[in-house]
């Protein structure tokens, strides 16, 4: 075989990291999160901003380079920026898949199609457009696994330096990397043995393993801070071990797999690849350990980095906790390098009825090449469906617990400037974490106190009412007796002591009366002038009176959207201000506001919209009875009314 000169050699080496990376950098960048996030990824968009403690374990390698990206791209919001970092981080991670592939193969082919093929799976992929810590423990475990290889090439003192190094460090972000130690163990028992006769490479490995671990010395220094989210008692030298070694992780980490475990994995194997491809791959395997002896050490070891990592996704306990596969993405870095294995099995293979020169071998290699990037088939509706999760408007429910996607976090945040001032606010960490973003970064309702947890209800109640401050709710609770009277401020909800017996002056009037005892007194923008177009969702809120003297029947509310005379959606809801203020709760003259989001369907057609409210009660008494509504004047309106027409814009 020719062979290329060195600068030819280099340049396509160079095209083929960088291939990769630009395409994985295109896809996650086009459907990069735009905005705010809740839980652990809302943290470590402002933890790093103001050099505050995060979550155990603390991740303060993360805090560093994050904070450093902040400093370097002055441009966009910090929490763009930082999911920005994710997709580069993931990308390098793929870049990094790809030429460890091209150098063990000998392929770069096989480099390209595997680092490709990993990029694309939803695993990867939820991970690079989020500011969590996931897209680095991807980047950290590529970087283990190419050092590993070079040690395994060249074992000496220096590259044995380097591999305790990244090794290191991958332990020191996140403990759910620890099985890459073993990994690292092992390639050091194969084939580097005769270093350890040295007490020099005792020495320097056991610092360079040990350094970076000097970063856990932030901690300390960060909760002195006092910054949200904090630490209630300080971090003396037992609460910072603590902290490290044990918040956050005692009963999620198990000593064996359990079916669910195993099972949701299995599932997400199967989403992200063929199962006949998988096989394929697995002959790919077979053959590679066949004609290439020199390599089958690196594969055992791959096989095994594979299973440990992926042994501990299947043992973590947390199998409610929602997108548990977060922890899946150490052991899809080392499935990406076997999957370029495989490949570049079929594409070093010469079957025996092939001669040297054959024309044939042509179109076999590119019958496998071909094969190869088979996955990549799914990619099209992949970014169809990530770039909608992120793009697409979702309503917030009345949990909140979920606030990923669809700028949720984003409008939940904008309910920070509607408080009162010196207000105390709970919700639990997936809410919180975008409040504490609107307050630090933004500089909202900068006198206020955001609490996290809603178990810490009671307590907060009691200090709202010795200080008497006004208290608010990120999401539903059951209302407390002595603040019965909720009321919604946008997506938050305030928390009163008496009833609100005025209108609010910013009011869309509408004056329907139902049942001529509850008055639809108008409607609000609270987040401001809605848009009105496809893919995003229409946030207001109603204002009612109750008009009687006594108490209202339970009714529920029902709202439609119509397009012309075709009705597009529909939802019902038992009670008012995320169902912790029934009608029939209302005091006679209380005013009571009430925010809803209406999803406006991204396929929906421009053109006229309606929006109708429909009130009804059911009773064992009488059954189903729709409430009657009549206007300011007195005019009959029927069952239902019609109380916003819009234009829909794409």
């Amino acid at each position: 075989m020719r062979t290329l000169p060195k600068r030819t050699g280099s340049i396509l080496t160079g095209i083929s990291i960088a291939f990769p990376f630009a395409l994985a950098l295109a896809l996650y960048t086009t459907t990069l999160a735009p905005s705010l996030l809740g839980g652990d990824a809302g943290e470590l968009q402002f933890t790093p901003a103001i050099l505050a403690l995060p979550h155990p374990s603390g991740y303060p390698i993360q805090i560093v380079i994050n904070r450093l990206f902040i400093l370097l791209l002055p441009l966009g919001s910090v929490a763009w920026r930082l999911n920005l970092l994710s997709a580069l981080v993931m990308a390098a991670a793929v870049a990094i898949i790809g030429h460890t592939v091209a150098r063990s193969s000998g392929s770069k082919w096989a480099g390209l199609a595997a680092a490709i093929g990993i990029a694309s799976t939803p695993v990867l992929w939820s991970q690079a457009v989020l500011a969590d810590k996931y897209a680095l423990n991807g980047l950290l475990t590529a970087l283990v696994l190419i050092v590993g290889q070079h040690f395994y090439t060249r074992p000496t003192a220096s590259s044995l330096a380097h591999l305790s190094f990244v090794t290191g460090l991958a332990l020191a972000h996140h403990r759910s990397l620890v099985l890459l130690a073993p990994l690292a163990l092992g390639l050091v028992l194969l084939r580097g043995r005769f270093l350890l006769r040295r007490p020099a490479v005792w020495l320097w490995t056991a610092i360079a393993a040990l350094a970076p671990f000097l970063a856990y010395l932030y901690l300390p220094w960060a909760a002195a801070r006092g910054l949200p989210p904090g630490y209630p008692n300080g971090l003396d030298w037992g609460a910072l071990f603590r902290y490290v070694f044990v918040d956050g992780s005692s009963g999620q980490i198990g000593l064996r797999p359990d079916w669910p475990g195993i099972d949701l994995y299995l599932s997400m194997l199967a989403k992200a690849f063929p199962i006949g491809w998988l096989v394929w791959l697995a002959v790919g395997l077979v053959l590679n350990w066949w004609k290439r002896s020199a390599t089958r050490t690196w594969q055992i070891l791959l096989l095994g980095g594979f299973l440990l990592t992926g042994y501990l996704a299947a043992v973590y306990e947390n199998y409610d906790l929602p997108r548990r596969y977060v922890y899946f993405v150490p052991s899809y870095i080392c499935l990406g390098l076997l999957i370029g294995e495989g490949i570049g099995g079929y594409l070093h293979w010469r079957p025996g009825w092939m001669s040297v020169g054959d024309g044939r071998q042509r179109w076999l290699q590119l019958l496998w090449l071909g094969l190869a990037f088979v996955p990549l088939i799914q990619l099209p509706q992949r970014w169809t469906t990530f770039r909608a999760e992120q793009y697409t408007e979702e309503p917030l429910g009345i949990w909140r617990q979920t606030l990923k996607s669809g700028q949720m976090a984003d409008r939940l945040a904008r309910g920070l400037a509607l408080v009162q001032p010196k207000a105390l606010i709970v919700g639990d960490w997936e809410q919180a974490t975008p409040l504490w973003y609107a307050q630090q970064i933004e500089g909202q309702c900068a006198d206020c106190r955001i609490f996290q947890g809603i178990d810490q209800l009671g307590k907060v109640i009691t200090q709202a009412s010795a200080e008497n401050r006004p208290l608010y709710v990120a999401r539903s609770i059951n209302t407390t007796e002595g603040w019965s009277h909720p009321n919604s401020v946008g997506p938050l909800v305030w928390l009163a002591r008496e009833p609100v017996q005025s209108l609010p002056t910013e009011l869309t009037a509408l004056n329907i009366t139902f049942d001529d005892e509850l008055c639809l007194a108008g409607y609000q923008w609270p987040l401001g002038e809605p848009t009105f177009r496809a893919g995003t969702v229409l946030p207001f809120t109603f204002v009612w009176q109750n008009t009687n003297d006594k108490a209202l029947p339970a009714y529920a509310i029902s709202l439609r959207l119509y397009a012309g005379e075709q009705e597009v959606w529909k939802a019902d809801n038992p009670n008012p201000v995320l169902g912790m203020h029934p009608f029939s709760t209302f005091a006679p003259g209380e005013v009571v506001t009430d925010y809803y989001e209406v999803p406006l369907n991204p396929e929906w057609p421009p053109g006229a919209y309606r929006l109708a409210v429909v009130l009804y009660e059911v009773s064992a008494e009488s059954g189903f009875r729709n409430a009657q509504a009549i206007d300011a004047a007195g005019n009959g309106l029927g069952e239902e009314v019609d109380v916003l027409d819009f234009q829909l814009r794409q």
